[in-house]
């Protein structure tokens, strides 16, 4: 039944509701149990939410009740009947543009997924909270997160979005700032916003606490509030590597996933506040040192 997790699953505790299970074998790793109904109390475990512009596999009963997130037709699907159907309805896995109830203790562990933010969202104690990172079980999302250029510069070939993460880490160590970060890049599958999302209600600020934007709508809607500075609080780089167009999707080129010094990509400009923040109008090789940007994830 499980298939490979393309996004993980920030899973903060193990939850039990009439609607879903969390898993918590040590052996298995989290995965998302589905009771089966007719009161048999079975359940049949799935992998977490896959998340990719094409279908992750072919849909057959091998993988009945997996989680596919259509990130082209941004809606979430569920195998059934050897096809990739739309979720909704499905008790798992609600989904709309606005919260389908309130947040309380009677519902810890539902998910919901946001069409408006395109965003999977799990009920925590504290509310709605964003549902995937590959940073762990035990980190706290941020509510007031930094984003910054890095101060050092790169090629194209960065490792993919993992050797990037990593870049994104040692640069917030350098600079002494708190928590996990991720690098605010796409690929031919994995929008930039995807890839950074935290919880829809954070705010974002930089290395000397100026307002970036108030929301992550805020953040895609065309401008921000302040240049970004580096993780030293200093002017950041003259231009970073992004892939992505000003409203946080991919666009055509990212140096092949960030793996290859070949081709070239749309940058961003740390000092501008009008859109080409993060899409400027002309390409830069892959070749060509640039830094890259990146959003804090967590409080620690």
């Amino acid at each position: 039944m499980n298939i490979k997790i393309a996004t993980s699953m920030l899973i903060l505790a193990c939850f039990l509701t009439s609607a879903i299970l969390w898993s918590c074998d040590s052996d298995s790793g989290k995965t998302l149990l589905i009771p089966m109904g007719g009161g048999s109390g079975s359940t049949e475990e799935i992998d977490m939410a896959v998340v990719s512009y094409t279908e992750p596999g072919a849909c057959t009963t091998y993988h009945s009740g997996e989680l596919w997130y259509d990130s082209t037709a941004m809606t979430l699907k569920i195998c059934d009947d050897n096809a990739w159907k739309p979720a909704v309805g499905n008790p798992t896995a609600l989904v709309g543009a606005t919260e389908p109830f309130a947040c309380s203790s009677s519902y810890i562990g539902a998910l919901w997924y946001d069409t408006a933010d395109g965003v999977l969202n799990i009920c925590l104690a504290s509310g709605w909270a964003h549902a995937s990172t590959e940073a762990g079980d035990s980190l706290t999302p941020c509510t007031n997160c930094i984003i910054f250029a890095t101060s050092t510069t790169y090629n194209g070939n960065l490792g993919g979005l993992e050797g990037a993460d990593e870049i994104c880490n040692l640069r917030a160590a350098a600079g002494g700032l708190p928590g996990y970060y991720k690098a605010l890049l796409s690929t031919g599958t994995i929008h930039g916003r995807d890839h950074t999302r935290i919880r829809p209600d954070a705010s974002f600020i930089t290395t000397d606490s100026s307002s970036i934007a108030s929301s992550y709508t805020d953040l895609w809607d065309g401008t921000i509030a302040h240049q970004i500075r580096d993780e030293f609080g200093a002017s950041g780089p003259s231009s970073t590597y992004t892939g992505t167009e000003s409203n946080g999707y991919s666009s055509s080129s990212n140096c092949s996933g960030w793996t290859t010094t070949s081709g070239s990509v749309y940058y961003g400009a740390p000092s501008s506040t009008t859109s080409s923040w993060v899409r400027g109008s002309t390409f830069f090789n892959c070749e060509q040192a640039r830094g890259i940007y990146c959003v804090q994830w967590s409080e620690e």
